[in-house]
């Protein structure tokens, strides 16, 4: 494959982002795209901010006073940044404002490769998994997952069907066929999963695994429940405690078998007030001595060993906005039991026995299936064996790299 010259638009790719999903993608692609040999540069927002180029991880990155234009105008600096680049392809991370440039993108004349970083919504799906409550809690953490749910879709498809996008690549087949139900063009589609983290097929050593159980539990012998995620209604924290609550009560004799760790991740600043309704949450808990909680921004090794130590994970997700939560990946891969919501592309992760689905806001399940997977250690087990072979016969990120690139060659062809 001949050398190609790549430019990556990315809205807020800022180093404080790149453990979080979108931006983790981009990221991961352009590190990819850099080590087979490609030259990239990645556009982005935040002038004056951060300086005008400023390399992450040996990638330069050009930040721009905003890469998402509302109302779609004043697209001079974009277009001249991209010209100066002279990319032989573009690829652009798509979010809600995008589908309002699709007049930009027909006058670029570079070849644009779409990359969906968020998931396609029903409204019903919206009404149906978020009490009101919940979405004016988090109004603005969810303002523009909401506004593209309810955008038209006629929008959406005009915008992805132009002439300038050659590709749409989305990191799930359930998203693929979203966006083919909206009227995508079924031949630009491309499924292109995200790649897998090498170091979460490697275990801590048993040691380590110890002294982290001992750290959440004070008992090893207990069988220990892991959330991992922010405190948000919308990632069910709330549902996992009611269903720790259920099982309690409906099984008795897990009370002093049972610790269920919460793994805040907060960055400093972040979700404070979303901590704070959580936190109340706890303390109405019926049977809160079976939980403890740790806040803070844990490191890869920090988020391993916890993951190893766990017998169980749990992602009860009401609403989740980037297309493939790398946290179920990552646990899967590390050969865990997973229990998720039937959301977005989770049911492709854990169907045929890999795992266990419910449905959003169901407590009942989540409580019924702590106590089943608690009795029967050998289902468990082999729940989590099958999850990780099945890991790792999907793609690495270097693969997935690999095919975003071929996908490059034939659109720069035919461009």
């Amino acid at each position: 494959m001949n050398q190609l010259r790549i430019a990556i638009v990315s809205f807020q790719y800022y180093e404080r982002n790149l453990r979080l999903l979108p931006w983790r993608y981009v990221y991961e692609f352009s590190q990819q795209f850099l080590n087979l040999g490609h030259e990239v540069t990645i556009v982005t927002d935040g002038y004056p901010e951060f300086v005008k180029e400023d390399p992450i991880g040996g990638v330069p990155v050009i930040h721009l006073s905003h890469v998402k234009h509302f109302p779609p105008r004043n697209f001079i600096n974009i277009k001249k940044t991209i010209s100066e680049i002279d990319p032989h392809v573009v690829l652009w991370q798509m979010g809600f404002t995008n589908f309002f440039q699709k007049r930009l993108y027909e006058t670029l004349n570079y070849p644009i490769v779409a990359l969906m970083g968020s998931s396609i919504y029903w409204r019903r799906e919206i009404i149906e998994h978020l009490k009101l409550s919940e979405i004016n809690s988090e109004r603005n953490l969810l303002s523009t997952s909401l506004a593209e749910t309810f955008l038209p879709k006629i929008l959406t498809r005009s915008t992805l069907n132009s002439d300038a996008i050659k590709s749409v690549v989305s990191m799930s087949q359930e998203n693929t066929e979203r966006l083919k139900k909206i009227g995508v063009k079924h031949q630009k589609l491309v499924y292109i999963p995200p790649g897998i983290d090498s170091n979460f097929f490697k275990n801590p050593s048993d040691e380590e695994i110890y002294k982290t159980r001992i750290d959440a539990t004070g008992d090893v012998s207990k069988f220990l429940v892991l959330y991992l995620g922010p405190p948000l209604l919308t990632r069910g924290v709330d549902t996992l405690l009611k269903g720790i609550d259920f099982a309690l009560d409906s099984y008795p004799h897990l009370k002093h078998r049972l610790h269920v760790l919460f793994l805040l991740r907060i960055r400093k600043g972040e979700y404070s007030v979303q901590e704070r309704n959580v936190l109340k949450l706890f303390d109405r808990l019926k049977h809160k001595e079976v939980v403890s909680v740790k806040s803070g921004f844990l490191s890869g090794s920090e988020i391993r060993a916890y993951m190893a130590a766990s017998d169980l994970i749990v992602f009860p997700f009401k609403h989740v906005i980037s297309d493939f939560p790398l946290g179920v990946v990552e646990a899967l891969s590390m050969g865990k039991t997973v229990v998720c919501t039937r959301i977005d592309g989770m049911s492709e992760l854990l169907e045929q026995g890999r795992g266990f689905l419910v449905n959003p806001g169901d407590f009942v399940n989540i409580g019924r299936i702590l106590a089943h997977l608690f009795e029967n250690k050998a289902e468990l087990n082999e729940c989590g064996r099958r999850s990780r072979q099945y890991m790792l016969e999907r793609p690495t990120w270097t693969q997935s790299a690999e095919r975003l690139l071929e996908l490059f060659s034939d659109v720069v062809k035919t461009h």
